[in-house]
């Protein structure tokens, strides 16, 4: 059977029966491979090359901060508004009678139509 993709399929290929041992030769593999020489590098091996030019520029990744946001649904009342928790904030008067999706953040609430945001407020309460 062809594989979808260009990759073999490992399922097939032998790698999953090998189990631990299938996984440091494919580790190992990495290992060689950066350690050939390269006609493109003037026949520096790959791991040289990021060794002297770019591992220095490497940083750490800084993990986004989560933001807790809580969702609802609510139809635009006939004054313009909608009320997410104890507060009315306002949408654009096309929307009156239609259902708008609102995130409430500590400090926001956005308010979407059909998927796109229409409104931004600071949080009120």
């Amino acid at each position: 059977m062809l594989s979808p993709t260009p990759f073999p399929d490992r399922s097939t290929s032998g790698a999953s029966s090998r189990g631990r041992a299938g996984e440091a030769a494919l580790s190992d593999e990495h290992l060689v491979a950066g350690q050939r020489k390269h006609r493109g590098l003037e026949g520096r091996t790959p791991a040289e090359v990021f060794d002297q030019a770019e591992s220095g520029t490497l940083t750490l990744l800084t993990a986004p901060a989560f933001t807790l946001a809580e969702w609802s649904r609510a139809k635009a009342a006939p004054d313009v508004h909608v009320k997410c928790g104890k507060a009315l904030h306002s949408v654009p008067w096309k929307l009156i009678g239609q259902l708008v999706d609102i995130r409430a953040t500590a400090t926001m609430v956005q308010i979407f139509h059909h998927g796109e945001l229409v409104k931004t407020h600071v949080r009120k309460d």
